[in-house]
């Protein structure tokens, strides 16, 4: 015969503790005057979040919930219908963020002067740099991010032969790498992307990260989210195109 007590602690080793996952699934938007574009793919009814950069004397990144609006501009600067998008803050983001999920928060990222001066940056083949989940401490889930290839052709839009964007990082105890640079580039976008800004959105420990390619025509900014349970450092979580308004 069993007891309770035996009951209740077979009990405790049948519970399971099921941690959810990050939320991978996000949309990208940015405060934009003038906006001439796909203004419906923004979702104003699901959750928003503005990136803000640290004050003066301050290292601190904050993610701060927002809400968006999506205005008439009063003042057209081309023939198509052009949009105001804004928030309800006073601050001016770096980017908003969007997820069906509530995100955590406050704090996502501490830099120091030095890293935050290096924002935006753009990786040259040869050159290489790390992106940081929180703050500038050593940690395997730390991202190396190296250019590759060659420069054919110097200017304001210089051309590039077989560019790679390699990032690598460790997964547990598996050693990863991911070329992400047609992740966040077009056949037509001029010379070489531009790191906008990284940290951890989704709270896995590893960085996420925002960049721009920019074209005769257009920006478009690509969000980077870590999807590490797929055994790959980054997904392209979603996209957000600028164009020059015809």
């Amino acid at each position: 015969m069993v007891s309770s007590m035996d009951s209740s602690e077979d009990g405790k080793k049948d519970q399971v503790k099921t941690v959810p996952l990050p939320p991978i699934n996000f949309s990208l938007a940015t405060e934009t005057y003038n906006f001439c574009g796909e203004v419906e793919k923004l979702n104003p009814g699901i959750n928003w979040y503005g990136i803000y950069p640290p004050s003066d004397a301050s290292s601190e990144y904050s993610m701060e919930k927002v809400k968006v609006e999506v205005v008439l501009s009063e003042q057209r600067l081309s023939k198509s219908m052009e949009f105001d998008i804004k928030t309800d803050r006073e601050e001016k983001s770096i980017f908003l963020v969007g997820s069906e999920q509530p995100l955590k928060r406050g704090t996502v990222l501490y830099l120091n002067r030095e890293m935050q001066e290096k924002l935006p940056m753009r990786l040259f083949p040869g050159q290489q740099e790390m992106l940081y989940a929180r703050s500038v401490v050593r940690d395997d889930r730390n991202i190396s991010i190296s250019g590759l290839g060659s420069v054919t052709s110097a200017g304001e839009c210089p051309q590039l032969k077989d560019y790679q964007l390699m990032a690598s990082t460790k997964l547990g105890q598996e050693e990863v790498t991911q070329d992400i640079a047609q992740l966040v580039r077009q056949s037509d976008d001029c010379g070489v992307p531009e790191l906008l800004w990284f940290g951890d959105l989704n709270d896995d420990g590893y960085a996420d990260c925002l960049w721009a390619s920019r074209g005769a025509s257009h920006a478009q900014f690509s969000l980077l989210v870590s999807r590490i349970d797929d055994k790959v450092i980054w997904h392209l979580a979603d996209t957000w195109t600028v164009e020059n308004c015809p």
